[in-house]
């Protein structure tokens, strides 16, 4: 939920910096009484804020919630990075590759990916999602990477990623080789090489070669809608 009316982040931001306070604290007699309670029953209505016992206005468990993900000085929705794991599945010389037939990063080819749930770890995610999105079963998972990775396009932050790169090499199931979100396929790395794929310069050469899981920093850079760069910053042994 995003609050968009000054009145309700004021009031928000009062509330996150005090425990409770009274109507009159939080009007502090700026603008219209009426108007202020307004915005004030707004708050209470949508469950972000509530009186207590004493009468005094508080968060709600919803609203303490999302004090985490506004800015603390000026009320507005904060950005964060979005975190997701990246599947490694490898059958014998092949990998498990995945054309993407959505956005972002519509028709580019790479492996099966997902967002890790909130409340979800990382490799209940891995398992969860190669069976929703691929048909196939994986219950061993071992972290191969983390990369942080920034991706432009005509000069602007367009995403900022935390992928967690996690490989197995014991999978069952029949695998769906069509979705309405994506194309699978066994191929070795030189036929993966052969597609429009995302940057992969990670894969080859850091991540797949490595012994130990790594730390890498990256940056992406998008020109209408295509990759034309990648730029490793940075990579570490964890």
């Amino acid at each position: 939920m995003e609050i968009t009316h000054e009145t309700e982040r004021k009031i928000l931001l009062k509330l996150i910096h005090a425990p409770s306070l009274s109507f009159n604290e939080l009007w502090s007699k700026d603008g219209e009484s009426n108007t202020f309670a307004y915005h004030l029953g707004k708050l209470e209505s949508n469950g972000l804020v509530a009186k207590n016992k004493d009468g005094l206005y508080q968060l709600t468990e919803e609203g303490r919630k999302l004090s985490a993900f506004i800015e603390g000085d000026t009320g507005k929705r904060a950005e964060f990075p979005n975190f997701s794991h990246v599947l490694l599945v490898q059958n014998g010389d092949k990998w498990l590759t995945q054309k993407r037939l959505k956005e972002p990063f519509f028709g580019y080819w790479g492996f099966v990916s997902g967002k890790i749930n909130f409340g979800q770890n990382l490799f209940e995610c891995a398992t969860r999602d190669l069976l929703e999105e691929a048909g196939l079963h994986a219950t061993e998972w071992t972290l191969r990477a983390i990369e942080q990775v920034k991706t432009y396009e005509n000069g602007k932050l367009l995403h900022h990623h935390y992928l967690f790169h996690v490989s197995t090499d014991n999978v069952s199931g029949n695998l769906k080789e069509k979705t309405h979100k994506a194309e699978h396929a066994w191929l070795t790395l030189d036929e993966y090489r052969q597609k429009e794929t995302f940057p992969s310069e990670k894969f080859f050469c850091h991540i797949i070669p490595s012994k130990r899981p790594l730390l890498i920093e990256a940056e992406r850079y998008m020109e209408n809608g295509k990759f034309t760069e990648y730029k490793t910053l940075s990579v570490k042994e964890l």
